[in-house]
């Protein structure tokens, strides 16, 4: 069962401008997540030989060669489901909207821009046991979203400057840090501790937990011929922004595919010619 909430005002300081704002809350009761023991427990009593958690399996790995009579690593880690108790997020949303023509020498071209921006104040989940895991700008979830976090900004600003046949729209996009720590992993509390931060590489700089914000540039260029037949041009990561390392996601190789796959590719190019029909 879940209780959703949104409400905020809307301004229309003129006729051309809108800014908008909305609070948000969202709970969701009895939310089927992964089993909060997490696999690092599990794996550290795999290998002291104790007991594991009641409904908790572990699949050896094979042998190792070099080693063929040492102890078997944990191969396949079997956690299951569990209902916690709730699920509960909430956030801002914030957007504006401008649509005129431009003044002066430049009547002809006409402007339309939009921004939007959402805020993640918490994400936070309740444990059967009572415990809360707060995963609002860190990693966490760790296992629902293969570690792609959740970064407490992401906002997004166009504006399409369009003259006669023309269109011109540049796109910025924007997705904040967050620490490279997961609770549903290394337990409640552990949010902001650099000495629990989770890594998928040897490479990691000493000290470092933290992921660096992401910013992105995207280009498109339209041009209708007719009614019937247009032509584009668009160019993603226009800036050529490199992504930053994470060292904790596994969603990638030392980057987070789900926030800043462009900063891989870097910058490419899209050609086409649109026909209605």
């Amino acid at each position: 069962t879940s209780t959703n909430f949104s409400g905020g005002p809307i301004f229309r300081p003129t006729r051309w401008l809108t800014l908008m704002a909305d609070y948000y809350y969202i709970r969701k009761n009895h939310y089927i997540a992964p089993n909060p023991v997490g696999t690092t427990n599990v794996a550290n009593a795999y290998l002291a030989g104790e007991a594991l958690p009641t409904g908790v399996t572990v699949t050896p790995d094979i042998a190792d060669p070099q080693n063929p009579t040492g102890q078997l690593r944990p191969g396949i880690i079997n956690l299951g489901y569990v209902n916690t108790n709730k699920l509960v997020t909430d956030g801002f949303d914030l957007s504006f909207e401008a649509n005129t023509q431009l003044p002066g020498v430049f009547h002809e071209v006409h402007w339309y821009s939009k921004g939007t921006a959402t805020f993640v104040r918490r994400m936070n989940l309740t444990n059967p046991d009572g415990s809360v895991y707060r995963y609002a700008g860190t990693l966490g979830p760790y296992g629902a979203v293969s570690a792609s976090g959740t970064p407490r900004w992401r906002a997004n600003w166009s504006n399409t400057l369009s003259w006669r046949k023309l269109a011109v729209t540049p796109t910025v996009y924007y997705t904040s840090g967050y620490r490279t720590t997961a609770e549903d992993q290394t337990g409640s509390g552990t949010a902001g501790n650099c000495a629990d931060a989770l890594t998928s590489s040897s490479f990691v700089p000493l000290g470092q937990c933290k992921v660096k914000g992401f910013w992105d540039v995207d280009l498109t260029v339209n041009y209708q011929f007719n009614r019937r037949w247009s032509a584009y041009a668009n160019v993603y990561n226009l800036l050529g922004f490199k992504s930053p390392y994470d060292f904790g996601t596994y969603g990638g190789y030392l980057y987070n595919p789900s926030w800043t796959q462009n900063g891989v590719v870097l910058r490419s190019f899209q050609f086409g010619v649109k026909v209605v029909l």
